[in-house]
């Protein structure tokens, strides 16, 4: 799909989904909490490989999450200390959609115990975020990710999108993401933008029908 027809697209969609790590905001929230636990060299090349499309999410996930050794007393503690840092303009981006009552969901390989806060500061609803939650037992002892959650799925995002233009029928619908499991989403979704303004993933910006890397420029198009 060349340019062109991804920024009519995106001119013209009733639904955005983004991804959250990389493209939100501009950290890997596991790989900071390996940075706040100086755990960092272990798991950042884990986090690298599943990006790049080298290692299935789940496998990549269950890596890291042994190494970090987490517990939900520490998770809290980071939640707390940690300050979300956001990619340039895409609150601005979000809060564009939502003037003009395009549905806004976040889709995302990470953890609903910090994305559930950005939703808020979004004012994205928690019923349009997809995320993974983590289980504790009554000690605070990290027992796993609740099975029942679809993105521990290699192709959830595509499967998300569908799902959500049976049950919304939207006409169009519009990923933006910055890894390897984000450009997987077409042709489920309508276009796929990539967004390289934290990290440029070469396979990404090869497979996106357009790359970006400020959400500037998506807000510049749809003003045209």
């Amino acid at each position: 799909m060349d340019v062109a027809r991804v920024k009519l697209i995106l001119k013209n969609c009733d639904c955005v989904t983004i991804d959250v790590d990389s493209t939100i905001c501009c950290d890997e929230t596991v790989d900071e909490l390996a940075k706040f636990w100086g755990k960092e060299d272990a798991i950042v090349p884990i986090t690298t490989l599943a990006m790049e499309g080298h290692l299935d999410f789940r496998t990549a996930l269950e890596k890291r999450m042994e190494v970090l050794d987490i517990s939900s007393q520490k998770l809290k503690v980071f939640i707390a200390e940690k300050k979300i840092q956001y990619t340039p303009n895409v609150k601005k981006f979000i809060k564009f959609l939502q003037n003009r009552c395009i549905a806004v969901y976040l889709i995302t390989g990470g953890f609903h115990e910090t994305v559930d806060n950005i939703a808020i500061d979004l004012n994205i609803p928690l019923e349009n975020v997809f995320a993974n939650r983590i289980i504790f037992d009554e000690t605070g002892r990290y027992l796993g990710v609740d099975e029942t959650e679809l993105t521990l799925k290699d192709n959830v995002k595509a499967e998300v999108i569908k799902g959500l233009k049976c049950r919304f029928n939207y006409k169009s619908v519009v990923h933006i993401g910055d890894g390897m499991n984000d450009a997987k989403v077409c042709p489920v979704a309508d276009a796929f933008v990539g967004y390289g303004g934290v990290v440029i993933r070469q396979k990404v910006k090869e497979l996106a029908g357009w790359f970006v890397t400020d959400f500037q420029q998506l807000i510049d198009e749809m003003m045209k």
